[in-house]
């Protein structure tokens, strides 16, 4: 009786119109009846709707020559198109998971390998072994069930992803001009972009309730759930998703753990030079080049400000990098947030040129010296008025973004002149570090007071470190006037309090608090002497010798900080050229306070 009542219905009407998606996962395809000349099921997931223009093999043709010798298929099913996800007409709690054997992808999803100089010998469309879906089926049949029970393709709230986006676009774009408006406007968007936006935007809103990081954190796995289980096929969306996980650190730089930027900045690198993306070659190939050009100098910048933060290699070094600079065409809108990316780039340029000092004899880098200087120096006299802090003497209208910038400037100086390995804390070196700390201190003071340190990303515990290093030199240098320590100690208060802000979002900056209430509770701190510094034969080369020299760094009215005047007070003075004798100060040790995992109180309460 059952069998009768299966097949009272008679036969389903078959589809002459089906693409081929729709047709290799054996699922119900609707392009016969859309007039957009896309399926519903390839419109949802962003995919390319190709007509199955191919007619079925009846069983006689079926088994002739060339085929006769072919073993009887198996009664499995058939693998599915790692992607699209199952139809609403198939299992309801597997409506949004997406297969990832790729041996099922069309010709058309798949992207070639960046090869080097053999690419032009490997001719024609990529493709993949024959019997790769009956190798990958465990794995498969694995990653959709991890999917499946995590939630991770269930798509938010569209009110959420909505507020995410303009939050993206409004507080993170000048530093990740990964995603267009394109991306997130659409009817349905990759449901990777959605978690990985929601992800971000939950981390740029404003701390509500007890568990702030709560729906930060429940994105966060959602997203890097679906990169594990290779839910995106298209690399592309891949590194943008890739470039918002690289902004998560909750867990600070002195633990080594896998959730953290620098494990998602490595495989993003590795990605975009696994396609190609540090050739101009091959990014003015790609269907939207300038979005490729910015992608790849998005993962340059993030690069250079890892490397320095953590004392770690490149991966994306110059000599290696040849893509074109970014420029304003590049962008879908050409405003102050594509302007500030383009300036961020030029910074991170002269950064990765820095860090190269690292591996270079003291005779060898002197010329590189110079040359960085006049770089640092014709950013500052080229910038653009429109991400300018002054106007000559008068302050232009406030934007977190440009004082974001500023503050990448004065940490490049900073960094640039820690590479002269200067132990005299009257130097010209130290003394111009403090007068940059300090900009840096009136900058996060005024982020702090506008509420606007909420909007600042993990980097920025690296940046809070090189804003204090100096003021925590000078505070316990003996002989110090009373004036000067009470400067140094009000710069320190406002340090502390912005990193109080900051440390509601990335609990992992508590290390750096710790360090500096720590070293600041002691009036002349006892320290050994450092083994990770060398004395440099030369620290100052030519031209570079007087702190004139240096004012130009500092085109800036006293306004922006009362330490400016030091340059003009100074006058000449000139760097020492050799080590004094009996030197008792070795200025590296504030480096390696901050590194000591000893300050570290524990882990988040939110990750207990």
């Amino acid at each position: 009786m059952e069998i009768n009542h299966r097949f009272r219905s008679g036969v389903r009407g078959r589809a002459k119109v089906v693409c081929r998606h729709c047709h290799a996962r054996k699922v119900k395809c609707d392009l016969q009846s859309r007039v957009k000349g896309t399926c519903s099921n390839c419109q949802k997931y962003g995919l390319t709707c190709e007509l199955r223009t191919s007619r079925r093999v009846n069983v006689g043709e079926k088994y002739t020559k060339g085929q006769a010798a072919t073993p009887p298929e198996s009664n499995e099913s058939p693998p599915q198109n790692p992607c699209l996800p199952p139809t609403p007409g198939e299992n309801a709690e597997n409506q949004q998971i997406d297969n990832h054997v790729v041996s099922a992808v069309s010709h058309s999803q798949l992207h070639r390998q960046y090869i080097g100089g053999i690419v032009s010998v490997i001719s024609g469309p990529p493709s993949l072994p024959s019997g790769l879906a009956r190798t990958s089926a465990f794995s498969t049949n694995m990653a959709q069930e991890i999917i499946r029970m995590t939630g991770a393709a269930e798509a938010p709230p569209r009110i959420l992803f909505n507020a995410s986006a303009d939050l993206y676009f409004d507080h993170v774009f000048y530093r990740i001009p990964v995603f267009d408006r394109a991306d997130v406007d659409v009817e349905t968007p990759h449901i990777a972009i959605q978690q990985a936006i929601c992800m971000i935007g939950a981390m740029m809103r404003y701390p509500k309730g007890p568990n702030i990081l709560e729906d930060n954190d429940m994105y966060y796995f959602k997203t890097k759930t679906l990169m594990h289980n290779s839910f995106a096929q298209d690399p592309i969306t891949n590194l943008k998703v890739l470039a918002l996980l690289s902004t998560r650190n909750v867990v600070g730089p002195v633990v080594c753990h896998s959730d953290c930027s620098w494990y998602w900045l490595g495989i993003a690198i590795r990605t975009l030079q696994q396609i190609g993306l540090h050739k101009e070659a091959v990014c003015a190939k790609i269907l939207k080049p300038g979005t490729a050009r910015r992608i790849a100098w998005c993962f340059f910048t993030l690069d250079k400000l890892a490397s320095a933060s953590l004392g770690r290699p490149t991966a994306l070094k110059e000599n290696e990098f040849d893509v074109q600079p970014v420029t304003l065409e590049d962008f879908e809108i050409a405003n102050i947030q594509a302007l500030l990316f383009i300036e961020r780039t030029k910074l991170a340029l002269i950064l990765g040129r820095i860090l190269d000092l690292r591996s270079r004899p003291s005779d060898l880098a002197d010329n590189q010296q110079k040359d960085i200087y006049y770089s640092l120096r014709n950013w500052v006299d080229t910038l653009p008025l429109e991400a300018r802090l002054f106007d000559g003497d008068k302050q232009r209208p406030y934007h977190h973004g440009i004082h974001e910038l500023y503050i990448l400037y004065f940490a490049t100086i900073i960094t640039f002149l820690y590479s002269f390995n200067d132990s005299d804390i009257n130097s010209v070196p130290n003394i111009i570090s403090l007068v940059a700390s300090s900009c840096m201190v009136r900058l996060y003071h005024e982020l702090d007071i506008r509420d606007d340190v909420n909007y600042l990303l993990t980097v920025h515990m690296w940046l809070f470190m090189l804003a204090a290093m100096p003021q925590l030199l000078y505070n316990a240098a003996e002989g110090l006037s009373e004036a000067d320590r009470r400067a140094c100690s009000d710069a320190l208060d406002k340090l502390v309090s912005a990193l109080g802000q900051f440390m509601i979002k990335i609990p992992g900056a508590e290390t750096m608090l710790n360090t500096i209430n720590r070293l600041r509770a002691q009036d002349h701190p006892v320290h050994p002497a450092s083994t990770s510094r060398e004395w440099r034969k030369h620290n100052l080369n030519g031209e570079l010798h007087s702190v004139l020299a240096f004012r130009d760094l500092f085109p800036f009215p006293l306004s922006l900080s009362p330490r400016l005047e030091l340059l003009d007070q100074l006058g000449d003075m000139r760097s020492v050229a050799s080590p004094p004798p009996d030197i008792n100060e070795d200025l590296g040790w504030i480096l390696e306070e901050f590194a000591d995992i000893s300050t570290f109180t524990g882990w988040p309460s939110m990750l207990s």
